[in-house]
């Protein structure tokens, strides 16, 4: 699971490779908050069983990790699918977490593969760093996001979906810390971004990321 930094998106991911976006209202003191989830929208992942999720702090950039040994970069302001939108559902009744739209593939924006298992993720408050933690060693990646171009043809979106055609976020290599194994969430960095820490093997290291 994952949550936003305003506390308004919460994400859960399962075996199947989905991730299931909820948003929080939150209630008086003396409401259930269970009745205050409400699914938004599922994106349906190249990640294998999801084991890391991390959410940018306004809950708009997720990225996935897991057994598939994938890393998936999401804007979850993007457009659902269309095709695969229930218009007969009524909109006055309470929706299951099955029955959420399904967030267009043209949303991933980046997708690289590392050698072992992903077990853990952490992305700074503006986005602009992604740590990726396996069961050897930790990965940090600074991230550039560059704007997205108009998709103005059935090619151009036929190319965004399968990874092809313009970038929309760069990816460089700042750090390989080969003494930093991660366990299941063991990574986590500071909202600037600059300093990262790393449980894994019972100890915590703090690494300082330039």
């Amino acid at each position: 699971m994952a949550a936003s930094g305003d506390c308004h998106t919460i994400l859960a991911g399962g075996r199947g490779g989905e991730v299931i976006k909820y948003d929080l209202s939150w209630p008086q003191a003396d409401v259930d908050v269970s009745q205050h989830l409400e699914p938004m929208l599922r994106v349906l992942t190249g990640s294998g069983a999801i084991n890391a999720l991390s959410v940018s702090a306004n809950g708009n950039i997720m990225a996935t990790g897991g057994e598939s040994k994938v890393v998936e970069l999401w804007e979850l302001t993007a457009g659902v699918n269309k095709d695969l939108v229930n218009f007969d559902r009524d909109p006055l009744e309470e929706m299951d977490a099955s029955e959420a739209p399904i967030l267009e593939e043209s949303a991933c924006v980046d997708r690289f593969k590392c050698d072992w298992q992903i077990h853990s993720l952490a992305m700074s408050e503006d986005t602009t760093v992604l740590a990726v933690g396996v069961s050897t060693h930790t990965e940090v990646y600074r991230l550039r996001w560059i704007t997205k171009p108009l998709i103005t043809t059935r090619q151009e979106l036929d190319e965004s979906r399968r990874g092809e055609g313009s970038q929309r976020v760069s990816r460089e290599p700042t750090l390989f810390l080969d003494e930093a194994a991660a366990q299941q969430g063991g990574i986590a960095l500071c909202a600037k971004g600059n300093t990262l820490a790393v449980c894994g093997k019972q100890m915590v290291r703090l690494y300082h990321v330039p």
